[in-house]
């Protein structure tokens, strides 16, 4: 049996290798590595907490069977500097990282998709078009008149697919060392 469903506490162990996944080289410089299994512990204390962008508050997960195989966090863009300030002082506390730079990557009024991520037992089946599907519809029951999201530049199959759902680039962001598109669906 195939749902998605809110994501809860304990989807942490399963949600993290996802987000990190999605998220590739900056997850790695939010603490000071170049693997990305380092990178996990943070995501999974990140993802139990509420107020925060990874929070499981904030996701969506495609189950199958019982099994987690994708993830979708999305947070309103109004939240940007109070989650940004939380993420960059555990991150400072936690691993010693102050030297990242961080452009702003959503602004007031967009439902900002922060990552999207499949299992790699799970690609080339729709989960990630099914998990943005239930995100925007999400945002619509939300209010929300816009949704946004980032693509990496150099990640054409992703952003050939948001362009199939009607997302258009409205601009260009850096995130520590990576460029990205940010791109934009009117509700």
């Amino acid at each position: 049996m195939q749902i998605i469903r809110q994501a809860l506490k304990n989807d942490a162990v399963a949600v993290a290798p996802l987000i990190v996944q999605a998220m590739g080289d900056l997850a790695c410089s939010f603490v000071g590595s170049k693997n990305a299994v380092d990178a996990i512990p943070l995501f999974e204390t990140l993802f139990q907490h509420s107020e925060n962008q990874y929070s499981h508050d904030n996701t969506l997960v495609f189950e199958e069977n019982g099994v987690v195989l994708g993830s979708i966090t999305a947070y309103n863009g109004d939240d940007l500097y109070e989650y940004r300030n939380k993420l960059l002082h555990f991150i400072k506390q936690e691993y010693n990282i102050s030297d990242l730079y961080l452009e702003d990557e959503t602004k007031g009024g967009e439902l900002y998709i922060d990552t999207l991520s499949v299992s790699p037992l799970a690609q080339g089946k729709g989960v990630g078009t099914r998990l943005l599907k239930a995100m925007i519809q999400k945002a619509k029951s939300e209010n929300h008149t816009q949704v946004g999201l980032l693509v990496d530049i150099e990640n054409t199959h992703a952003k050939r697919l948001y362009l199939r759902l009607g997302f258009k680039v409205v601009g260009n962001v850096r995130l520590d060392k990576n460029a990205f598109e940010h791109m934009q669906l009117l509700l």
